[in-house]
């Protein structure tokens, strides 16, 4: 049983120290590119230097992923909402929850700069609102995720201490997750078709409102093939297929952007690793031995 351990604080001077510390380092990396070129010893202390400090920025986000995976299960909804769904909720719910360990401007802090390309999330804060955009996550941000995100990869004794807080916390949202991408993996023209929908209604009025309310029995074996069916159809037709339909509108919906702003294969490589380490009889039985490239 690991103990807890006392809450990381992070204050507003240190985070800044950690943001000129990132920042410094793409300074000296840009002056090479745009002054006399350095000598090869100064070169690779530039580098040396940048290295340094994407390995500090890691160390520090890896501490705090620690301690979420040690206390997660005693946390609370900080997102002041009159309902708490955790564990059973989305990827929404659990973030409500991971803010007791690091909030989204930390992180951010943290890594040194913007987590999203674009979009309307700004000067650290998230916007869930927005009808006429989303946010485009920075590829380097997502590949970089399960370096300091899943602790138990390089540790038998975390992962075996930190099991039930997967099982109990993580397991159905990571299941549900990785089954929508699967399919619609395996199904790239209607995920193409959902994505070019998205982004006319982006260019248009905007996204109407409940537009993923469709995708709730997305994982019916039916429902490719009957898309247009009214729910109805799929009463007395296994539903949605043995999964939580309200997160699985959510994760159609997140895969739908994830394909337009080009990450699904970045954050289906982390979310494998994650099941690799915690769920490897699930990922085998649910990963196809050749799976169809992602629609670009």
């Amino acid at each position: 049983m690991i103990p807890k351990r006392p809450l990381l604080t992070l204050s507003t001077p240190s985070l800044t120290r950690l943001a000129i510390t990132a920042s410094a380092a793409a300074t000296l990396l840009l002056a090479s590119c745009t002054s006399t070129p350095d000598s090869p010893a100064e070169a690779t202390q530039a580098l040396t230097t940048e290295q340094s400090a994407a390995q500090n920025n890691n160390a520090i986000l890896a501490k705090l992923a620690t301690r979420a995976w040690v206390d997660l299960m005693d946390s609370q909804d900080n997102c002041e909402r009159p309902f708490d769904y955790f564990p059973g909720g989305g990827m929404l719910s659990t973030y409500c929850h991971l803010m007791e360990f690091a909030t989204f401007d930390q992180v951010e802090t943290i890594w040194g700069k913007p987590i999203f390309l674009k979009g309307p999330h700004q000067n650290g804060q998230l916007s869930h609102d927005s009808k006429t955009s989303f946010g485009h996550y920075d590829p380097d941000f997502v590949r970089g995720i399960a370096n300091w995100a899943i602790p138990a990869a390089q540790n038998e004794a975390f992962k075996q201490a930190t099991h039930n807080t997967y099982l109990n916390g993580l397991q159905p949202l990571a299941r549900t997750y990785w089954a929508t991408y699967q399919k619609l993996k395996a199904n790239p023209d209607y995920w193409k078709a959902q994505q070019a929908e998205v982004n006319e209604h982006l260019k248009g009025a905007g996204m109407p409102d409940y537009y993923y309310e469709k995708y709730f029995v997305f994982m019916n074996p039916e429902f490719i093939d009957n898309r247009d069916a009214p729910i109805e159809y799929f009463y007395d037709r296994g539903f949605d297929g043995n999964f939580d339909g309200n997160v699985v509108k959510s994760a159609v919906g997140f895969w739908i952007r994830r394909g337009i702003d080009g990450t699904a294969e970045d954050f289906a490589q982390g979310l494998s690793q994650l099941l690799e380490v915690y769920d490897p009889t699930f990922l085998d039985d649910h990963t196809p031995s050749s799976d169809p490239a992602p629609p670009a």
